[in-house]
């Protein structure tokens, strides 16, 4: 956005890669690292009200003092995990139009149903309380509607899948095309939620000069030594490669140096940004399909599934690409057309510029601004695009 005119401000805390904030730096936007968390985020969350409290009147009063500097035209908030509503609140309050991006489930700690401490929380920005009505967007629909069963309902829902950008991953040479032994990959959390033990169970059930298998990311140390332990039982050591975390800027030539990516999560995740990137790579995606993640399927990608926790019905799906059928490399390749299609950066970026342009409309001077919303979901209806270039603007 800031080259297409707008001047961007980003508030946000002292955590962040550094190379994100070079990249943001030489596109012109201007960061701001004014912001505290309530704990930091290399630890659990805390339960501590005062310190939430603390953090909380903290950011409030920094990002006043912000907008009344340079009165943002529009403010969009991307996550206030652990930051606290202050800001949201402020900028209510200043009369400057905002919304906001909902991409996990972040909104439940600010979810407060006893009336007394609502009374309590909502004045130091702790309980949503009367900001249900912010223009809301959201990474999938099983996100808006499992927010909502669990008491976060804004009355503003706007639906608009993330995009990847298509330049940082190229189709692959030789795109669903498999070598033997069939080169597998994750990518991700090591846990249980995930089901990476289920993958390491699948993998014990096929035979071990035809697959191999490298687990890229990092768990809970005591957890991940058991499940080592257990693929080294299974006798998957030559089998697996523990490759622990890598930073997201490895993750495109990791990717083109495999055949298949195996997404085995038992939580229903509220999306899945790195089957995407697999997709367009031109790998072959096994996935299971909780939470948002059966979106994809309604979307055309991700074709091949299996049932959270089934490891029998895994090692089917691996076995299936040790010689793919031309039905098999017809889906991949449909799969990954779809996906440089649907899921770009570019049409992100033109479909959140629509938004902005038609639900957070800038204010005149001694002129309210009224602003219906529809509740849009791009599996019913797909919406235009119109372009804007704002002359400042505070994310």
């Amino acid at each position: 956005m800031a080259q297409r005119g707008a001047r961007v401000d980003l508030l946000t805390t002292e955590a962040g890669a550094l190379e994100e904030s070079t990249s943001l730096s030489e596109h012109g936007v201007r960061i701001h690292r004014i912001l505290r968390p309530n704990a930091p985020w290399d630890q659990p969350p805390t339960y501590d009200t005062f310190q939430k409290a603390e953090a909380a009147l903290w950011n409030t009063h920094q990002s006043r003092q912000f907008f009344e500097e340079t009165q943002p035209e529009r403010v969009f908030f991307w996550n206030l995990n652990r930051i606290g509503l202050g800001p949201l609140q402020v900028a209510r309050e200043m009369g400057i139009p905002c919304a906001m991006s909902i991409n996990d489930y972040y909104p439940l700690q600010y979810v407060e149903k006893r009336p007394m401490y609502q009374l309590f929380k909502q004045p130091i920005g702790l309980s949503w309380g009367s900001l249900d009505d912010i223009p809301t967007t959201y990474i999938s629909r099983y996100l808006a509607e499992d927010l909502a069963r669990k008491g976060f309902r804004p009355k503003q829902q706007h639906i608009i899948y993330q995009g990847i950008d298509l330049s940082r991953f190229p189709e692959k040479s030789g795109s669903w095309s498999v070598q033997q032994p069939l080169r597998l990959l994750y990518v991700g959390t090591l846990s249980h939620d995930k089901g990476v033990d289920t993958l390491v169970e699948a993998l014990a059930l096929l035979p071990k000069d035809k697959v191999r298998c490298t687990f890229v990311g990092a768990g809970e140390p005591s957890w991940v030594d058991e499940l080592q332990q257990k693929a080294s039982k299974l006798g998957l050591d030559q089998v697996i490669t523990w490759a622990g975390k890598r930073p997201h800027a490895d993750i495109p030539q990791i990717l083109a140096q495999h055949d298949a990516l195996v997404f085995p999560s038992r939580w229903p995740e509220p999306f899945g940004l790195s089957q995407l990137e697999a997709l367009a790579s031109g790998l072959h995606v096994i996935s299971t399909s909780v939470g948002g993640l059966r979106e994809m399927f309604e979307l055309g990608v991700c074709p091949q599934h299996f049932d959270a926790g089934k490891a029998d019905q895994l090692a089917k799906r691996i076995k299936n690409l040790f010689h793919p059928s031309p039905e098999i490399m017809e889906q991949a390749r449909q799969a990954t057309v779809r996906t440089r299609l649907r899921f770009s950066f570019r049409r992100y970026l033109h479909e959140l510029e629509d938004f902005l342009e038609r639900h957070v409309v800038p204010k005149k001077k001694d002129e309210a601004v009224e602003s219906s919303f529809p509740i849009h979901d791009p599996l019913q209806k797909p919406q235009g695009v119109r372009l804007w270039s704002p002359s400042n603007l505070s994310f």
